[in-house]
């Protein structure tokens, strides 16, 4: 039996355009709003802060605030490339590219995809 006391919460956050930081803040999710032509050095800093939140365990120990990091696919593409190297090497969080409103450019699945095909060595089309 799992003791409770053991188990350890991670939240999920959501960086995108306020309407989706809003509708998603109503599952739960921690929001952090940024507008659209935002510069992507900008981009890769505030990913990086936000993947580099802490929190106490309750033992002395530290780990990451949250499992999952969801980005808008539309800034997904514009984070600099060693702002996410940074943190796709680490187990949590996760950052995964979530479809904005203006709907899917594929990208969330094509990543999906490109982890399964990493994972088991061959692609599930």
């Amino acid at each position: 039996m799992i003791e409770m006391s053991n188990i350890t919460e991670y939240r999920i956050a959501v960086l995108s355009d306020s309407a989706t930081v809003s509708f998603l803040g109503m599952a739960g999710c921690i929001g952090f709003c940024v507008e659209p032509d935002i510069d992507s050095r900008m981009l890769g800093t505030k990913l990086r802060a936000i993947a580099g939140e802490k929190i106490d365990t309750g033992t002395g120990e530290q780990r990451s605030k949250y499992a999952i990091i969801f980005v808008d696919e539309a800034l997904f593409v514009r984070i600099p490339e060693d702002d996410f190297s940074r943190i796709a090497g680490k187990s949590v969080p996760a950052v995964i590219p979530l479809p904005g409103i203006r709907g899917s450019t594929g990208l969330g699945l094509a990543n999906l995809n490109a982890t399964i095909e990493r994972a088991l060595g061959m692609s599930l089309e």
